[in-house]
């Protein structure tokens, strides 16, 4: 059962992943799905919620610094102590043979994922340029960058059609820019496979109360973060709107471009 109440625990290692992306290892041991999350409280500065990068032996998250708190995250030492609530929310179904998509900090719930898959699975990353990848030291990964920097040219979407027409998967697994994962849905509803995503949106409490994370009728932090693709067909803010930290209805532009 998930604590309601943050336990402090101190960080054991630190790796660079890219220049504005950290994983930090945990004093600290928890059963969690791929694709649940963390509440991550760093005393004096906030409480954030984080994807869960591998829970196989010490708990592991990742983190991307674009604002004043993960900023403040990114700059920890080993040593160092945080404060940990959860796991929280639903995570990933289990389906072998199976392509994963993955853009920026979407990339760590799905090698989480991948951690249990035996090889059984095809993974795919995008990013903007060569410096933005993460976990490039996984030899089987494909990429796709905006500038051609590293990979295929282009979007990885373009990838994952590539893909699909070379052997349908039994399912997709997207974690991600939200309209990154509007695309995949189209590609995969296309072509008849089936989807599951992870999303984000701003939280508070992580356990449903504070209502900050609506998406549609659901609470993402409870009813996600992952959903079909027959639920987010049904969501009307899905790819369209999310809510700010003061409860305003945002495009996903206004929302991503003014977090933190």
């Amino acid at each position: 059962m998930a604590k309601a109440k943050p336990e402090m625990t101190r960080i054991l290692r630190i790796k660079k992943e890219n220049p504005y992306v950290k994983t930090i290892t945990l004093d600290m041991k928890m059963k969690a799905e791929p694709g649940q999350f963390v509440m991550i409280w760093l005393p004096g500065v906030d409480e954030k919620p984080m994807s869960i990068r591998s829970s196989n032996e010490n708990l592991m998250i990742t983190v991307e610094a674009r604002g004043k708190c993960s900023e403040a995250f990114t700059c920890l030492k080993e040593g160092n102590s945080i404060g940990v609530r959860g796991p929280y929310g639903k995570g990933f179904s289990h389906v072998k043979d199976c392509i994963m998509v993955g853009g920026g900090i979407g990339m760590p719930p799905l090698m989480n994922l991948s951690e249990s898959m035996d090889g059984n699975m095809r993974m795919l990353q995008g990013a903007r340029t060569k410096n933005r990848l993460i976990f490039t030291d996984r030899h089987d990964m494909m990429t796709a960058t905006d500038d051609g920097s590293e990979g295929h040219r282009g979007f990885v979407t373009d990838l994952l059609e590539k893909e699909i027409l070379k052997k349908k998967p039994r399912i997709v697994y997207t974690c991600g820019p939200e309209l990154m994962m509007v695309k995949v849905m189209e590609i995969c509803k296309r072509h008849g496979v089936g989807m599951e995503a992870s999303l984000e949106r701003y939280m508070r409490c992580g356990i449903g109360i504070c209502g900050s994370c609506v998406c549609g009728k659901s609470i993402v932090c409870l009813d996600g973060p992952v959903f079909t693709m027959e639920q987010l067909e049904k969501n009307p803010d899905f790819g369209k709107h999310a809510l700010s930290r003061s409860a305003k209805k945002l495009t996903l532009g206004e929302y991503y471009g003014g977090k933190e």
